[in-house]
């Protein structure tokens, strides 16, 4: 698929020969997170549930949890097939594209979660993991699997008893996550340095735009080079 020709969307979950070294990442490193959460409250002398189940019942729950979060799959077509490469157009930007998805995923969640703060929280979570997402999206050609495999992983904490979902998950979560946004947007401002916006940002796909709209939609995204402002 030609960069900047669209998502193809339902054939993006099919990864290209040369972006399956993502898979062990955004698998690894939401583990990674969940491990570091359960250390630091450790440390902080806060609550962490008693893990009582063994290696292979954990190992089963995880597995089981990609069936149970299918509604996933939604998501990734939805927001991040769709929504997310809407506002890259839009904006040009793919760190202000995140923050506005995340923001949306956030009101959607409304009517789930009652404690203000909480709440607050959540959507600031669903910011930080989207403006993560988008750089491995982008780098991906927009393939949605590998949002799908990071959530997966990422809700699997609460439910494997690695920690019990409260504030002050949240609030390392967060502190985590802007950690890694630190990290991917330095590798991907020098990676993509130089090239032009059309080469870098995925966008809305063009099998939903007339081809009288195209040639308009390549004008208005420019030549300039790919912003991360």
């Amino acid at each position: 698929m030609v960069a900047g020709e669209g998502l193809g969307t339902f054939g993006t979950f099919i990864p290209r020969k040369k972006d399956l070294p993502w898979i062990p990442i955004v698998i690894g490193v939401p583990a990674l997170c969940a491990v570091l959460i359960r250390f630091i409250l450790v440390l902080l002398n806060l609550y962490v549930p008693e893990i009582t189940v063994t290696p292979v019942e954990m190992l089963v729950m995880f597995v089981k949890n990609f069936w149970e979060e299918s509604g996933m799959i939604g998501v990734g077509i939805g927001f991040y097939g769709f929504v997310l490469p809407y506002f890259q157009r839009q904006y040009k930007n793919n760190i202000k594209a995140g923050i506005m998805t995340g923001l949306l995923l956030g009101i959607l969640f409304l009517p789930s979660l009652s404690d203000p703060l909480s709440y607050l929280l959540y959507v600031a979570q669903h910011i930080v993991f989207s403006v993560c997402i988008s750089f491995i999206l982008n780098d991906t050609k927009g393939n949605v699997l590998f949002y799908m495999l990071a959530m997966w992983v990422a809700g699997s904490g609460g439910k494997l008893g690695i920690y019990e979902f409260n504030i002050s998950v949240q609030i390392l979560e967060i502190i985590l996550y802007s950690i890694l946004f630190a990290i991917l947007y330095w590798v991907f401002k020098s990676k993509n340095s130089g090239k032009s916006k059309e080469e870098v940002l995925q966008i809305f796909p063009d099998f939903i735009e007339g081809d009288s709209l195209k040639e308009s939609r390549k004008n208005n995204l420019g030549s300039g080079a790919v912003s991360y402002e």
